[in-house]
């Protein structure tokens, strides 16, 4: 039998974008990560995990657009600061069969 793989992204966007920005000192290109995640690896599906803030709905547009499909988490504030914490989110959704 012939099995074709799917391969599917999970991605945390909070750590992607605080490590680029403070590693790489740059902002990244969803649109173009998106295709080079088709291109490089035929990922069929990416999911992106991210905090839920009404005043980033354009982003959240913006990255539907790009091609991700979006996992929303509620967002709690810890000293003043939004935290979302996907990670068990993520690990939850990729572990299923």
């Amino acid at each position: 039998m012939d099995e074709k793989r799917i391969c599917i992204a999970y991605i945390d966007a909070t750590n992607l974008d605080k490590g680029l920005r403070r590693y790489a000192k740059w902002q990244l290109d969803y649109k173009r990560f998106r295709v080079w995640l088709k291109d490089k690896y035929n990922v069929e599906q990416a999911y992106i995990f991210i905090g839920l803030i009404p005043r980033y709905k354009d982003l959240y547009a913006y990255l539907q657009a790009s091609g991700f499909s979006l996992v929303f988490k509620d967002v709690v504030y810890q000293d003043g600061k939004p935290k979302g914490n996907c990670d068990s989110d993520l690990l939850m959704q990729a572990a299923q069969p």
